[in-house]
């Protein structure tokens, strides 16, 4: 027997427990019982022996969870191994990739500062996140070992407690309309399940399960955290608040007002018709001022300022009294058009309003220009009707017919102006009279007083371009209604004419003859560059005397064949022209370019 129990222990190292049952199974008396229970006893001895050459490992929980912030161990015991120093290793899984967490006797990873290993094995993370949740691997290697390799696999839950959830609850809610309601929370893991509260009662997922909202007609989704209404009822309305739950807790967002109103079907159908009436009536007036002509079809332009004529020359100065809310004259005549005296009234009254002078006509060298300007106290129409008023255009009786006895117009008692026991005056010609025409109080009034004065005068103002030339010509008309004609270098027949020139003609005659004044301060300068564009032009027309025909074709303009060569056309710099051609002129006649100016020149 011996003999076979040492056989056994070194030729069959692998015998198994079940391989020893069934040895003992065994009964019987006798010599062959003794050496069968003899066996057996040898088996016993040997299963100890094989146990220890193998490392076994266990765990009491492979799937623990614990509340985010709280401490977890994970266990992994050693039941048998024979290797006093083991080599052991602890690997995280998330997402299907390792990680180490313990390796070579230290922690390592995210967990480096929140984790310890009790003896032999186990893993203890003190402050579990919900980043910690994953598959933990215990992995022990025993060299000395028949078995020198075991693993264990654990899976980590880390519960999360849900935040306040966002509430979206609408104000009011007409009855019999659809309503919805929404609860949305996103930290808490797992996935929070949702509860829907009206007046601190716990609304149900079925409303036929409770009295108390059996008239309600809602489907609540506790996944989606949805309360839906098909039709508000007057009972539907209240405060209402969501709850957000999981296995770590819950949480709560603030109660809500919901308000069910009834809808005022009265209200609406007023409301609609008198909408409709307004643009009933808007449409029919717009219809009955097209049929009277109060609309044109021609396209308005958005220059409320004509210019002059380019063969005018010169740049009349607008100022803001002048330029602010005035129409063309020629616009507003197309867009007003009145035959009866009811329709002359409101015509007048237009030109009034809108500030507009169609008298103001300059014609010169076979065209016209108009010039808009501001005329709030006069409306100088041409030929007016008898009884209307000069000013406002309204219509009187004879009888109360008031005449200014400074400008001799036609105006209504409300026009016009009585001090103390003077005669009547109209309003321009009052503001005027109080200053006593002295130069410094009349240089305090708007540029538009002294033009409506002016013209109430029938003096004509085109040819000022400064407010010290209206005051000159309020304070003496007569005096300086000689210096307002305009000036031009063909009414000169001398040089000594030059002196009885005032400043205004002088620069009137540089501007169309385009010579650059800017910097003249003096009059004398002024003077000294009309002396040389007179001589400079009295000489032109002296190479171009009619006795030498090569020298007038020479010299003549090659446009209007009449007057001399004395402009430059500026970029390409060619001289083919006069200054009157030139300044008309878009391309040069020689090389097709652009003229972007034309320049006077003086030739030595």
């Amino acid at each position: 027997a011996s003999d076979h129990r040492d056989f056994t222990r070194q030729d069959k190292p692998y015998i198994t427990g079940d391989a020893k049952n069934v040895c003992c199974q065994g009964g019987g008396v006798g010599r062959w019982a003794r050496l069968l229970i003899e066996f057996c006893e040898s088996l016993e001895e040997f299963s100890g022996y094989i146990s220890t050459l193998a490392v076994i490992l266990k765990t009491t929980n492979t799937k623990p969870w614990v509340n985010e912030f709280e401490s977890i161990e994970l266990s992994c015991m050693i039941e048998s191994i024979t290797t006093s120093s083991p080599r052991i290793e602890w690997k995280k899984i998330k997402n299907g990739e390792p990680s180490y967490v313990y390796f070579e006797k230290k922690i390592a990873g995210d967990l480096e500062k929140r984790a310890k290993i009790r003896e032999p094995a186990t893993l203890v993370i003190l402050n579990a996140t919900r980043s910690d949740t994953a598959d933990y691997r215990c992995e022990v290697t025993a060299p000395n070992d028949q078995k020198s390799f075991d693993e264990i696999l654990i899976s980590l839950i880390v519960r999360v407690k849900p935040v306040v959830p966002r509430c979206s609850v609408p104000q009011s809610v007409p009855v019999g309309k659809p309503a919805e309601l929404h609860c949305v929370e996103d930290e808490g893991y797992p996935k929070s399940q949702y509860q829907w509260f009206r007046n601190k009662e716990e609304i149900p997922e079925d409303p036929k399960s409770s009295p108390k909202f059996l008239n309600s007609t809602y489907t609540l989704d506790g996944e989606m955290g949805t309360l839906k209404f098909s039709a508000v009822r007057k009972e539907d309305a209240g405060e209402y608040y969501c709850r957000a739950k999981n296995e770590a807790g819950f949480s709560e967002c603030g109660p809500q007002m919901m308000e069910v109103y009834d809808i005022n079907i009265a209200g609406i159908i007023l409301g609609v018709v008198v909408v409709v009436t307004v643009l009933l009536c808007i449409t029919v007036g717009i219809f009955c001022a097209y049929k009277r002509g109060y609309f044109t079809s021609q396209k308005q332009t958005g220059n409320n300022y004509k210019a002059p004529a380019k063969g005018d020359g010169v740049d009349y100065v607008r100022t803001e009294d002048e330029s602010n809310g005035c129409l063309g004259s020629e616009q507003l005549w197309t867009n007003v058009k009145c035959s009866s005296k009811f329709g002359w009234a409101v015509q007048t009254l237009c030109y009034s309003l809108l500030c507009v002078d169609i008298t103001a006509t300059v014609e010169e060298n076979g065209s016209s220009w108009h010039q808009a300007y501001t005329n709030s106290g006069t409306s100088p129409l041409p030929a007016p009707p008898e009884h209307l008023c000069k000013a406002c255009g309204g219509q009187y009786d004879v009888a109360r017919t008031h005449v200014c006895v400074d400008c001799k117009n036609n105006f209504c008692s409300r026009c016009l102006v009585q001090m103390d026991l003077r005669p009547r005056m109209c309003h321009t010609c009052q503001r005027l009279h109080c200053t006593f025409f002295e130069r410094a109080e009349l240089m305090r009034l708007k540029v538009k007083d002294l033009r409506d004065y002016l013209h109430l005068h029938e003096t004509p103002t085109q040819m000022c371009r400064e407010k010290e030339e209206l005051v000159e010509l309020s304070t003496d008309s007569e005096e300086t209604l000689v210096h307002s004609r305009r000036a031009s270098l063909s009414d000169l027949s001398r040089v000594e004419d030059i002196e009885g020139l005032s400043v205004r003609q002088l620069k009137e005659i540089l501007a169309r003859n385009f010579v650059n004044y800017q910097g003249c301060c003096e009059k004398w300068e002024l003077m000294e560059k009309v002396t040389h564009l007179f001589n400079d032009q009295k000489d032109l027309h002296n190479l171009a005397d009619p006795a030498e025909p090569s020298g007038q074709e020479e010299n003549l303009c090659k446009i209007c064949m009449d007057s001399p060569i004395d402009c430059v056309l500026l970029e390409c710099g060619h001289m083919v022209t006069c200054s009157k051609c030139g300044k008309r002129m878009n391309e040069c006649p020689i090389c097709r370019q652009y003229v972007v100016r034309a320049v006077h020149v003086f030739r030595s």
